[in-house]
């Protein structure tokens, strides 16, 4: 699915979070939002998931506009994870990744509801703890559950708010590999947000670069990790190297203070 986010504003009531941002994603490519805390990275994926009612804008699945969608039609071509995706009960792992089948069945699951549920908790490495409690998993295999969830709905786009966050590093790739792989043989259209920018080097086909609610740069992760991206974006002075044609970004000391100096009057 094309998806294309075009002149998008958004506001928390007097404070503008998101300033007429564009940018497209096309079949089968992973778009990773970078940007320091407090850029409107999460405000913008939870605006193109339909959470939040944008102030300005456009946002279009295949040339149609979101707005004119019916709920179980986005639930259909969109799988969202949050950032702090939590369950308020108690539910097995396969009874989790299951409600990813809601928009596509009844109350009832089908035989290829759990075939494909079965299918999706083997891409995880989440087999041995399909009947153990979700609450009683780690931080960690919490979050390829959820992430589960969201591939079981077998959507034409994914999502995805910080989704290694919690992963060792052997997990993370295990993740990203099976999201990269979903892209290119399914043609899901990925957009995630990724605080981690050596693995969003990695796995992205373009990088959108968030500062101040805007659109810093936007394109291939070369192209947008540069050394004067980084001061600006981020306030740090980094050494950018490349290796085997991945970008690496090794930090090496902070441009300007963390704190503002204030003077005190006594």
């Amino acid at each position: 699915m094309n998806i294309t986010v075009d002149a998008l504003s958004f506001s928390y009531a007097a404070e503008q979070v998101l300033r007429e941002v564009s940018f497209q994603v096309a079949h089968g490519e992973i778009v990773c939002i970078v940007g320091p805390n407090g850029s409107g990275k999460s405000t913008l994926i939870k605006c193109i998931a339909s959470l939040l009612k944008k102030q300005s804008g456009r946002i279009l699945f295949d040339d149609v506009d979101s707005e004119r969608l019916p709920p179980r039609e986005l639930a259909i071509r969109i799988g969202y994870m949050s950032q702090a995706a939590t369950l308020c009960f108690s539910t097995t792992v396969f009874e989790t990744v299951l409600m990813g089948r809601r928009p596509h069945s009844s109350w009832r699951s089908t035989r290829k509801d759990t075939w494909v549920v079965a299918r999706i908790l083997e891409q995880m490495d989440l087999e041995e703890h399909a009947l153990q409690s979700v609450n009683r998993l780690s931080g960690g295999q919490q979050q390829r559950v959820f992430i589960a969830r969201a591939l079981a709905q077998e959507p034409q786009a994914l999502l995805l708010d910080e989704p290694t966050s919690a992963l060792d590093i052997a997990h993370q790739m295990d993740t990203m590999d099976t999201i990269r792989h979903l892209a290119r043989t399914r043609r899901i259209s990925v957009i995630m947000i990724l605080h981690d920018l050596n693995l969003a080097a990695r796995y992205a086909d373009r990088i959108v670069m968030l500062y101040e609610g805007r659109v810093r740069v936007q394109g291939s992760p070369a192209h947008a990790f540069t050394p004067n991206n980084m001061e600006t974006v981020y306030g740090v002075r980094a050494s950018i190297q490349r290796a085997d044609g991945i970008v690496s970004i090794v930090p090496v000391e902070r441009s300007r203070p963390r704190y503002a100096q204030k003077k005190y009057v006594e």
